[in-house]
């Protein structure tokens, strides 16, 4: 059996993957990577004590993380959240086995949101990122589907999502229209 770690080594093992863990699942927002590693790195120091070494300390890290990012999503989804477009790419792939009840809660919220934005894209797009991300298609199979080459169907997708981005975007500002107003009425 290894001895344990003190929490300072292991914050310096984990640093620098977590952080690329956090980034990979947030983008370039890197005020909000670094507010989201902040937070869990507090909460891995608060739970220090009771870390069970069932698994790895950066396992353990990015499941904290994931939360992060999960309760971060949560808070402000009510308050006009930018829900960036990156997260599209996670709703399906978190095994319903690693989340908590009240996880796969928020996750079906963010999923239906989006889900609910996506209807607002040209048949065309909502279609091709369906396929992609909500049944898992390859580029090829999608383009077997609906027809031209496997490069057009990358360039759909890839404008399908800056046109959601954009809707998410709009979504945004008319909630914090809409909250500015209710704040002043």
């Amino acid at each position: 059996m290894h001895p344990q770690k003190t929490f300072r080594q292991v914050y310096i093992i984990t640093s620098l993957p977590l952080r690329k863990f956090i980034s990979k699942k947030l983008g370039r927002d890197q005020q909000l990577v670094d507010d989201i590693f902040q937070e869990t790195m507090l909460a891995a120091y608060k739970g220090w004590d009771g870390f069970e070494h069932k698994s790895k300390y950066l396992t353990w890290m990015c499941r904290i993380a994931l939360n992060k990012i999960a309760d971060y999503y949560r808070r402000n989804i009510h308050n006009g959240s930018r829900i960036v477009v990156p997260i599209i790419d996670d709703l399906d792939s978190l095994l319903v086995t690693q989340l908590t009840p009240e996880e796969e809660m928020y996750t079906l919220e963010i999923r239906n949101r989006v889900l609910a934005c996506m209807e607002l894209l040209p048949d065309e797009y909502k279609n091709v990122l369906k396929l992609r991300y909500f049944k898992h298609y390859s580029y090829q199979k999608i383009a077997s589907i609906i027809g031209g080459s496997e490069r057009s169907i990358e360039g759909k997708i890839y404008r399908a999502k800056k046109s959601l981005k954009d809707i998410l975007s709009t979504y945004r500002e008319k909630q914090v229209f809409a909250t500015v107003e209710s704040r002043n009425s």
